[in-house]
């Protein structure tokens, strides 16, 4: 092999690796700032937790707190919610709510999917949370965040009642 091929195969090489290092390592940073806001609240990583895309979203199970990150907008947003006052939740995809026995979705119809908390507190009467937003996590993730969706509101419904003893 001549010096020119070796150099535009290692060029060939750098430009296809590049792209795949470069997305792991931003996704990564992504996923840290995210968990250190739920360890922010917390004071350490709760058992129950997921981290996806640009969100995340955890359960204190001694305190009783839900905790959801959004780091899809400029600035990292965090929620606290006292899981008690939550009387009911919803899956809304497209600003509808899905049915229950739905278990997937067409992502090519999907723009939005929220998980809606319903609450017993007059400040918190409905709490949105968006598990997905076509703008910022692309189209092809929809039905793993719709299972998301899906998956904490069984949680938040079937959490254990805190005992005020």
């Amino acid at each position: 092999m001549e010096t020119k091929e070796i150099i535009m195969y290692a060029v060939i090489i750098i430009a296809c690796v590049a792209p795949v290092v470069w997305f792991a390592r931003t996704a990564s940073s992504k996923s840290r700032l995210i968990l250190k806001s739920i360890k922010a609240v917390t004071g350490k990583l709760p058992a129950q937790y997921d981290v996806w895309t640009n969100r995340g979203m955890a359960f204190d199970a001694a305190t009783h707190r839900l905790v959801f990150v959004n780091n899809s907008q400029p600035e990292v947003i965090t929620q606290v919610i006292q899981a008690d006052e939550v009387i009911d939740a919803h899956v809304l995809v497209n600003g509808k709510k899905a049915a229950d026995s739905k278990k997937t979705i067409d992502p090519a119809n999907v723009n939005t999917i929220v998980l809606q908390l319903i609450c017993s507190s007059k400040d918190n009467g409905e709490i949105l949370l968006s598990f997905f937003d076509v703008n910022s996590d692309g189209p092809f993730h929809a039905n793993i965040h719709y299972q998301l969706s899906r998956k904490w509101k069984k949680t938040i419904l079937e959490r254990p009642v805190l005992n005020h003893a």
